[in-house]
């Protein structure tokens, strides 16, 4: 008889829609307020947790754990309550109508994808605003929203089960939706990549353009990662070669929503004008010599403030270029009105591999010519 009711709700839910005012009245009991909007409480290894997404860092002493990687924190509960399942999204959560629950009121909307990646969202066919909830059972939500899109139960879950916010870093950034090496760390110790490599297995695990990130964010520190990569040379015409790295994993200190230019690794904060705001042991042999205060003024005699484009992003390519054409880098740096040079030497070695793949590609030469005594002309 109860088979025989759920499944006569279940079609007419899908067939007439669902009234999700019920939904409404679930959520209001359960939501906590906290800051302009309300902490969302799921349910995790049997244990209610109320969570919250900001963009940007909070402080505040109700936060008893965050990961600002990703803008999620975890509040002190103020009443006892039982938290929503999470569900991952399925077949059905993408088919019918859910209910995006915000805490004056509900519209029904449809997931259109799921979450690829730690800050490529699901999307829905409805704009969302920061912590709504996503769910079709009132007891059972797909995620929480950001004013980008849908943060679902994989995240969520890998956040709650941490003690501290942790991402591993392998010394290398990507380009957008591929597993191909755009930029690399010059201040990772024995950095083996070049920008081009193509990443295809980390521990023997394939790779692609949808699991590269959370492959390489869960690495364990310090453990020793064998990573194969294509390399192309650029001064020879054959196919890439395949290599395989041993690296030593390290924790990630920039990254996703926090400011990422290189030198948090080394104890070094800087902002957008490029000036020393904190400097707390570097490990890198020259940038000791850097003081709270001082301004960047050149890379490799480049002025990174008079690119177009995000001033970080470009900050990155400079030093990786650096790196990659002389093996140090030289920074000029501005010091209560006097100027001068440092010099950065990190510690890498170029072996003839990396040299070879490095040289441009020599020109073609032209076939020498002769003389044909007609009409005056010379051919080729």
């Amino acid at each position: 008889m109860r088979v025989l009711f759920f499944l006569i709700f279940i079609g007419s839910h899908f067939l007439f829609g669902y009234d999700f005012s019920y939904c409404l009245k679930h959520y209001q009991m359960r939501a906590l307020k906290f800051k302009d909007g309300y902490a969302t409480p799921v349910l995790y290894n049997g244990k209610t947790y109320f969570i919250y997404y900001s963009k940007t860092p909070i402080l505040d002493r109700a936060i008893a754990k965050s990961d600002p990687f990703i803008g999620l924190y975890l509040i002190n509960p103020k009443k006892e309550v039982k938290g929503y399942v999470l569900r991952d999204v399925d077949f059905m959560a993408k088919e019918y109508n859910v209910a995006l629950l915000r805490f004056s009121g509900f519209v029904q909307t449809k997931i259109i994808s799921e979450q690829r990646g730690f800050l490529k969202y699901g999307r829905l066919d409805s704009k969302t605003s920061s912590n709504q909830v996503v769910g079709n059972i009132c007891y059972q939500i797909y995620g929480i929203t950001t004013e980008n899109g849908l943060l679902t139960k994989r995240y969520i879950d890998r956040f709650l089960s941490q003690d501290k916010p942790y991402y591993a870093d392998i010394g290398v950034r990507l380009r957008e939706d591929t597993a191909i090496i755009d930029i690399i760390d010059p201040f990772f110790e024995e950095n083996p990549f070049l920008p081009g490599d193509e990443i295809v297995s980390i521990n023997n695990v394939p790779i692609t353009s949808e699991n590269i990130e959370w492959e390489i964010a869960n690495l364990p520190e310090k453990s020793l990662a064998r990573i194969e990569v294509l390399r192309s040379f650029k001064n020879l015409e054959k196919d890439p070669k395949k290599l395989e790295f041993t690296i030593m994993v390290r924790r990630a200190y920039g990254g996703l929503l926090l400011q990422d230019s290189f030198f948090e690794s080394q104890g070094i904060k800087i902002d957008n004008k490029l000036n020393i705001k904190k400097v707390h042991h570097p490990q890198v042999d020259g940038l000791d010599q850097l003081r709270r205060g001082d301004q960047i003024l050149q890379i490799n005699k480049i002025d990174v403030l008079k690119m177009k484009g995000d001033v970080f992003r470009n900050l990155k390519h400079v030093l990786s270029d650096a790196l990659l054409q002389k093996g140090y880098i030289e920074m000029l740096i501005s010091r209560d009105g006097f100027q001068f040079n440092i010099k950065i030497q990190p510690k890498n070695h170029f072996n003839d591999e990396r040299l070879e793949a490095l040289k441009p590609k020599a020109p073609k030469k032209k076939k020498e010519g002769f003389i044909l005594m007609k009409e005056g002309r010379k051919l080729d």
